[in-house]
């Protein structure tokens, strides 16, 4: 219908130590990522691939939830 879009969400390990994150794939709907699940070592970082392909006209929301091992 609309111009696809995609940005690219980067998580960067800065807590001196290996961090797992972990999130679930987009529902279904305009947005969509992949599922994912790695480990980060520090100093290192992770890009997330973030798709949106518009269905008609109209404001449109989603919620990307991430998980870490990281602490605080």
């Amino acid at each position: 219908m609309g111009a696809i879009g995609s940005r690219s969400l980067t998580i960067e390990n800065t807590t001196g130590g290996d961090v797992t994150v972990s999130s679930p794939a987009s529902p279904p709907g305009p947005f969509d990522w992949s599922a994912f699940n790695n480990v980060i070592p520090n100093g290192q970082s992770r890009n997330v691939l973030v798709e949106f392909r518009p269905t008609g006209p109209g404001g449109f929301q989603s919620t990307m939830t991430i998980t870490s091992t990281a602490l605080g």
